[in-house]
């Protein structure tokens, strides 16, 4: 709707090309991802839209993906996004992955694909690999999840004390372990292996199972008891 001989702001557009205005009239899923972005980032700059300012956004970080990965820093790199701007759409990111995660709370997780469902949102943004606990009560309801190591893009580092700690304290009754590869392949390492079989064997000693262990990639997921590695 702009170009370099004459330049159109959001708010002299018609109401039906407006980012707010069709999200309100049609809702969220009828806009694209860089006119959802443009409402939380409200204004462009002088001689650039909104709409430009949150394309360009995306377009710099190679995806809606890679963008929720991005660091403040990062944020206010883009032209046309100050430390107000970054805030609102961190905030928005981080509301999203904690409205997906809560809603499921009171739900019993009867599979793997149930689990990856639920914890999946924890990851999102996420670039270096973190190590979650998720406990559960004797009807697989989820009674605490809590992150138990973080380290490098490419090992978490983890200890039995604690993995089980929160468990204890939640008075749950089992557990399944989760973690992330950010390079996206969640294909188990040995390491992966090694680590979950030291703390099943941890937890047979506490009478307090690992019953699974999760590897997420990039919208996919290993199960270790699915493959008979557990």
């Amino acid at each position: 709707m702009s170009n370099l001989s004459v330049f159109q702001p959001v708010n002299t557009w018609p109401d039906e090309l407006r980012p707010r205005e069709r999200l309100l009239r049609d809702g969220p899923g009828a806009l694209s991802d860089a006119e959802l972005l443009a409402v939380l980032l409200r204004t462009g700059t002088h001689r650039r839209t909104v709409l430009d300012v949150a394309r360009d956004a995306i377009m710099r970080a190679g995806g809606l993906r890679q963008l929720a990965q991005w660091h403040p820093q990062e944020w206010t790199r883009a032209p046309g996004i100050g430390m107000t701007k970054a805030a609102t759409v961190m905030a928005a990111l981080e509301f999203g992955r904690r409205t997906w995660t809560q809603r499921a709370k009171s739900t019993a997780l009867a599979s793997p694909a149930d689990v990856y469902d639920y914890i999946a949102p924890r990851f999102l943004g996420e670039t270096r690999e973190t190590l979650w606990i998720v406990g559960f009560d004797a009807k697989n309801v989820p009674v605490v999840e809590a992150i138990v190591g973080q380290g490098t893009a490419d090992r978490a580092p983890a200890h039995a004390r604690e993995v089980f700690a929160p468990l204890l304290r939640a008075g749950a009754l089992k557990g399944v372990l989760c973690h992330n590869h950010p390079s996206g392949d969640p294909e188990p390492s040995p390491q992966d292996i090694q680590l979950t079989r030291k703390l099943k064997e941890a937890g047979r000693a506490l009478d307090l199972p690992i019953v699974d262990h999760l590897v997420i990639g990039d919208g996919r997921y290993v199960s270790l008891h699915e493959r008979g590695l557990l």
